[in-house]
């Protein structure tokens, strides 16, 4: 890291931002590419970790912590990490995907209002909030993605589907379904393979035929999906547990 630093030209916050201005915001006056910089970082880069300009450092000590991991491992001092492990993975359920889809209606409607407003500026009409704002714009971006079952942000398909009622034991299979974002046209064979770590967490009975033999499974029948919990609490528990920052 060192000698990457010192061969690098860049020497001061201001060059490093500006740089990655002009990855974010080509052409863009040195102004506008400085905040658009800072915005990339403060959202996109890392955003689990903060949002705020006060969480930057943190990012760089996880970037450095990745960097540093990734070299043991180059050069065999640490093990690759287990991509089908059910530790490295995360379940979206229901009420997260239902997150992402009012996230993406919402950004949806403002682009629709933005895009109102400055068709009603070049023609010289007067604003008025029936005109600018369509009163199905959000609606219909909800209800196209929950009648198709697609989500845009992420790309997922087959999110929804009609409830087969036949029978209970259909209903309850269909609520415990967990589908893989891979493609099924593709081999991936160790991703279809059953992994220690389903045991007691995935069912290893019941997986569909076909392209999505392996990539479609159901959640145990005594497995429940945690959800958010207090950070704090977690924090003091690893530190009475002895855990340390490196």
């Amino acid at each position: 890291v060192m000698i990457n630093l010192e061969a690098s030209e860049i020497r001061d916050q201001k060059r490093a931002l500006d740089v990655i201005g002009h990855y974010a915001a080509p052409g863009q006056v040195e102004e506008y590419r400085l905040r658009r910089a800072q915005e990339v970082i403060d959202n996109y880069l890392l955003p689990h970790i903060g949002t705020d300009p006060e969480d930057r450092k943190a990012k760089g000590y996880f970037l450095m912590r990745m960097a540093e991991m990734a070299s043991e491992a180059a050069w065999g001092l640490r093990g690759f990490d287990d991509k089908d492990n059910l530790a490295n993975k995360r379940v979206a359920h229901a009420g997260k995907l239902l997150e992402n889809l009012f996230i993406t209606a919402w950004r949806s409607l403002i682009r629709d209002i933005r895009k109102q407003v400055e068709r009603a500026v070049v023609r010289r009409r007067k604003l008025s909030l029936m005109t600018v704002v369509r009163p199905n714009a959000f609606t219909d971006a909800v209800m196209f993605s929950m009648g198709t079952g697609t989500w845009t942000a992420p790309r997922l398909t087959g999110v929804t589907t009609t409830a087969d009622r036949e029978t209970f034991h259909g209903i309850i299979i269909q609520g415990r379904e967990v589908k893989s974002p891979l493609s099924k046209r593709r081999q991936n064979f160790e991703a279809r393979e059953l992994h220690g770590t389903h045991f007691g967490r995935l069912g290893a009975i019941q997986t569909p035929e076909g392209l999505s033999c392996g990539l479609t499974r159901y959640l145990a029948m005594m497995a429940t999906i945690t959800t958010s919990e207090d950070e704090e609490r977690i924090e003091r528990l690893l530190r009475k547990m002895g855990v340390r920052v490196r």
